[in-house]
């Protein structure tokens, strides 16, 4: 199952320009008659990320990307269970996908909340990095205030927290259009 909506491959993956899921198309199952059909791909695409992992801290993978995704969005609350929906299907069967989705559920909430995304037309992006022996995911946003603090309410404001204990690692830098929070899930973990 590919991931839903517009799917780039950077420039530095190894497949770049080819399709996340080799011989889909009718002419490439013609020269690979032993590829499986349609309704296997989605248990074939989960092992080959338990691959991937597993091959991550034997070296045998190369020291960047290996695959990235990347998706704007309107930044619109509905946008939040799209944006979930589309790191769930690139992430099925990878041993952090709960804990990723939930991450990444904070940053864009907080990007739909505390940057100029909010405003009328704002886009948010999120992209998800699947690297030798760790997971990435980056959500950009428009930029503004940058106050990561608990609010006096106390309901509001421990979501970093929850990204920093769940994660292996977490940061913020500024970008031209705006800002990059980011989080990484390490094959340990």
């Amino acid at each position: 199952m590919t991931p839903p909506g517009p799917v780039a491959a950077d420039e530095t993956d190894d497949l770049a320009g080819r399709s996340p899921v080799p011989a889909t198309t009718p002419a490439a199952r013609r020269a690979a008659p032993n590829w499986p059909r349609r309704s296997g791909l989605r248990a074939l695409r989960a092992a080959l990320l338990r691959l991937a992992w597993l091959a991550g801290p034997l070296g045998r993978r190369a020291a960047g990307p290996l695959r990235t995704w990347s998706r704007m969005f309107p930044a619109i609350p509905s946008q939040a269970g799209e944006a979930r929906r589309f790191a769930a299907a690139i992430l099925d069967g990878h041993p952090a996908s709960d804990d990723a989705i939930l991450c990444l559920s904070e940053l864009v909430s907080n990007s739909m909340r505390h940057s100029r995304s909010r405003d009328s037309g704002g886009t948010f992006t999120v992209r998800v990095r699947l690297l030798a022996g760790r997971l990435r995911v980056e959500v950009d946003d428009q930029g503004g205030a940058w106050q990561p603090r608990p609010s006096g309410d106390g309901q509001s404001g421990r979501g970093l927290s929850i990204v920093g204990q769940l994660s292996a690692d977490w940061g913020h830098h500024a970008i031209a259009t705006g800002r990059t929070v980011w989080f990484e899930f390490r094959d340990h973990r």
